[in-house]
């Protein structure tokens, strides 16, 4: 059977994001699904330092795992507080998108650009979270309002890695089981 370019090249993109992700959680020492048989005893240190390779991990991998991070943060039945406490620190922060970028989201989504919607658009993010950036405008009547722009590169990262999520099972396998 043969099979379209697009769905090709989109099954070369997830296997190179797996083979990513791995790489980033052996590089913090921490266990993947897919090197699970692997069993490597560590000193007390190690493990002391595994909230931290944890929080390091997620945040080098970007958005959705950032974000599962800043959940499971507040899973304190399912992870040490310790642990908990230490995902608690990935930030909810991104470099604000250039506002070409806005500009380019405004004209495709509403037929015009904010300075049409607008009487008045901040060119500059007054906020820049992982998931959108905020801008001041003021409405036509010169009411202040707020904008925020859901960053377009989220709809793909989730698509991409909400299926990847699986790969953290067993760097995270050893804190559950701890609380047993």
């Amino acid at each position: 059977m043969i099979e379209p370019v697009e769905k090709r090249t989109e099954r070369s993109a997830l296997k190179k994001r797996r083979e990513e992700i791995e790489q980033r959680l052996a590089a913090a020492g921490l266990p993947c699904v897919a090197r699970r048989s692997l069993r490597v005893v560590h000193d007390a240190a190690h493990e002391q330092a595994r909230g931290p390779r944890l929080r390091f991990a997620l945040e080098s991998l970007g958005t959705v795992f950032s974000l599962f991070g800043r959940y499971l943060s507040t899973r304190v039945d399912l992870l040490p507080a310790q642990t908990c406490l230490e995902l608690a620190t990935i930030p909810d922060r991104a470099a604000p998108s250039s506002f070409d970028n806005v500009r380019d989201i405004f004209v495709n989504e509403l037929g015009c650009r904010p300075g049409e919607a607008y009487r008045d658009f901040e060119e500059e993010a007054c906020d820049a979270r992982l998931l959108y950036q905020t801008h001041r405008a003021w409405l036509h009547d010169g009411s202040p309002v707020s904008v925020k722009i859901i960053r377009p590169e989220a709809e793909w990262d989730a698509l991409r890695d909400l299926h990847l999520l699986y790969l953290l099972e067993a760097a995270f396998a050893e804190e559950v089981s701890g609380l047993s």
